[in-house]
């Protein structure tokens, strides 16, 4: 043994503090833990540990903002067809309320919606103004953004109905 540590120089003794030099019966050389490095190996162990990614949360339980909106009504025939991904309120602009629905194609083929916007005031009750828009062709896995005002001042809120189209 003490060949080895005037072949190999201090500076690899140095290196090798944590373990003990040990010849097997075979008469070749190994490093064996001392007592130093058990206490090291247990802590990077439990460091390795504590960097495991954080849990994802169910899927069953709706992300803070994907709740479903009340005002928007999906045809159950659409449903697992297209996804309603954000509504949002658009600033108004001289009393004309706007409004913004992002829809997602699900589908790997070209769907054809059509969609309807009833009016409401204030109150939440309808204005009597229903509005038909003209067919929507939504290409596969793809989202589209419709923005829709009122079409008078009166109006204050609204109800969205998204329905396949019929040939």
């Amino acid at each position: 043994m003490e060949e080895w540590r005037n072949r190999a120089g201090r500076a690899r003794v140095a290196r090798l503090n944590l373990f003990f030099l040990m010849e097997s019966a075979a008469g070749r050389r190994y490093a064996a833990p001392t007592m130093k490095s058990i206490p090291l190996l247990a802590m990077l162990l439990a460091l390795a540990g504590c960097s495991a990614p954080a849990p994802h949360p169910p899927e069953t339980v709706p992300a803070a903002g994907s709740l479903p909106d009340k005002r928007v009504t999906v045809d159950p025939a659409l449903r697992g067809v297209i996804r309603i991904k954000n509504v949002r309120d658009m600033p108004a602009t001289q009393g004309y309320i706007k409004f913004q629905v992002d829809i997602e194609n699900l589908a790997s083929a070209a769907k054809t919606i059509v969609y309807q916007v009833d009016w409401l005031d204030g109150d939440g009750l309808s204005l009597g103004i229903s509005m038909d828009e003209p067919p929507c062709t939504l290409f596969p896995h793809e989202t589209v953004p419709l923005a829709i005002s009122a079409p008078v001042p009166t109006a204050k809120d609204f109800h969205l109905t998204f329905r396949p189209r019929v040939k």
